[in-house]
């Protein structure tokens, strides 16, 4: 359930990380920890895996979303 959560978050949640650090929420850094930390979290052996590719892709979709700000 766990690896679950964190490759939904990720799948879909870069723009809401993006516009927290976007606005001054929080800082950039900190951002992109969350998002670091929800694919790293998995230790599931088959989650694991489509968690980091999903982690890889939305701290792109992030940055490219902060470009555009």
């Amino acid at each position: 359930m766990q690896a679950a959560d964190s490759i939904s978050f990720l799948e879909t949640n870069a723009e809401l990380v993006a516009g927290w650090a976007g606005n001054g929420r929080c800082s950039r850094d900190k951002a992109l920890e969350k998002l670091r930390w929800m694919g790293e979290r998995v230790r599931h052996p088959e989650g694991g895996p489509i968690a980091m590719l999903m982690m890889a892709g939305a701290i792109e979709r992030f940055d490219e979303l902060l470009k555009e700000s």
